[in-house]
């Protein structure tokens, strides 16, 4: 068998393979470094309203650990701090959103959404003592499975410092209202709770 004669005109370069990768995939690799850089930014957002503002450990018919995000969404999916300092009008009293949290209610753990806890001082910079009914107090309310939960403070100390930013609770909590009552709701027996927050929110 007689092979073809090599042709003695040169031939033309074949375009090298990683030039024609680069060409043709152009449009995607501008679009995969757009995602990197929403990813980015998204994981960085993420992180900011992974920050904490408050740990709180509660125990009796409420019992558990929860943190206090500095920032989440709310009930009607608007955003919310963690902490904020909602009043202040011869009483300073601060909001504190436990957001979506799992804690043993009843002996049964249970996802909550949504947990308010109440601060209400007279004095900022100082550590003032609760007793039943009185403007120093602490309060807890939540929802679950149809039911409201609310107690109110009736023993225990609250110090907050000078701009009430940050502070501590230790304090006992009891069922508000009587049994039966729609604001007492399934609280049946007494809460104690233990903790502390900073970085609260003034607006």
């Amino acid at each position: 068998m007689r092979c073809a004669p090599a042709s003695d005109s040169p031939r033309s370069p074949l375009p090298h393979p990683r030039a024609s990768l680069r060409l043709r995939d152009l449009p995607l690799l501008r679009f995969a470094a757009f995602v990197a850089i929403v990813a980015l930014a998204c994981g960085s957002a993420s992180l900011a309203s992974a920050r904490t503002v408050g740990s709180f450990r509660f125990t009796g018919q409420l019992a558990g650990a929860a943190h206090v995000p500095a920032s989440g969404q709310g009930a009607y999916g608007n955003p919310i701090f963690g902490c904020q300092i909602s009043a202040e009008s011869g009483t300073t009293e601060l909001l504190i959103n436990l957001f979506r949290v799992k804690l043993r209610l009843t002996g049964h753990m249970t996802t909550l959404r949504w947990p308010e806890m109440t601060v209400q001082v007279v004095k900022k910079g100082t550590t003032q003592s609760l007793v039943p009914n009185a403007l120093v107090r602490v309060g807890l309310s939540l929802d679950a499975g149809g039911w409201t939960y609310q107690w109110a403070s009736v023993a225990g100390t609250v110090h907050t410092a000078a701009n009430a930013r940050s502070g501590s609770i230790n304090v006992l909590l009891a069922p508000v209202g009587t049994a039966g009552s729609p604001e007492r709701g399934k609280a049946a027996s007494k809460v104690h709770i233990s903790g502390s927050w900073t970085n609260c929110h003034r607006p």
